[in-house]
């Protein structure tokens, strides 16, 4: 049984520590991306995809190919140039998702499944460039959420956390218009979709 008043206060602190330590930062990298949004610029993307990968840990670097043909490759290089080549998907995912800002208040559901969707074409996208089939689930959150604030942000610690309070049971509803995402992406949201509910009752 959840503890619906031990949720909302522990749920109010987090969000009071994180405005007290992370707030700045984050207001620096929603204004540059609202002023550099493209993706078809060098500086542009290497400041986003550096400051945004390595501010929030998301380890990107660690799951690209490094070397190709025996030669050692740069991966950071490797990041910026994969995101240029495919700018044109990326900065049409990120308008599908921002057109998306207006319809929150009013079917926040609808617009979470279309962000869902979004995110993972793109995972899909990125996986030409990881080593050992690995997903871009985390940083791709991290990324597509500094360009729009609706985009739920995913990492492994609140991954876990959710699933502590927020059970399998509790999504299985929810499994149908969420099938078309990453599936851990899927899982996270859906269990949100239920937390922030219970905070409303």
């Amino acid at each position: 049984m959840v503890n619906i008043k031990f949720l909302k206060k522990e749920f109010t602190k987090y969000k009071n520590e994180r405005k007290r330590k992370v707030a700045l930062g984050d207001d620096v990298l929603y204004q540059m991306c609202k002023d550099y949004p493209n993706h078809d610029k060098y500086a542009w993307v290497k400041a986003k995809v550096g400051i945004i990968g390595r501010a929030y840990q998301t380890f990107i670097e660690r799951l690209i190919k490094i070397s190709h043909k025996g030669k050692k490759l740069n991966a950071m290089d490797q990041l910026v140039a994969f995101v240029i080549s495919h700018h044109v998907t990326i900065d049409r995912e990120i308008k599908n998702i921002r057109k998306l800002e207006k319809q929150k208040g009013k079917d926040s559901q609808k617009v979470l499944i279309e962000i869902v969707k979004s995110h993972e074409i793109l995972v899909r996208l990125f996986k030409q460039l990881l080593r050992n089939h690995h997903s871009a689930t985390s940083f791709l959150s991290k990324y597509l959420h500094f360009h729009s604030r609706i985009v739920p942000v995913f990492d492994g610690k609140t991954s876990r956390n959710i699933r502590k309070i927020i059970k399998r049971k509790d999504i299985l509803k929810l499994d149908e218009k969420f099938k078309d995402g990453d599936p851990n992406y899927a899982d996270y949201v859906k269990r949100l979709i239920v937390f922030f509910k219970s905070l409303k009752n």
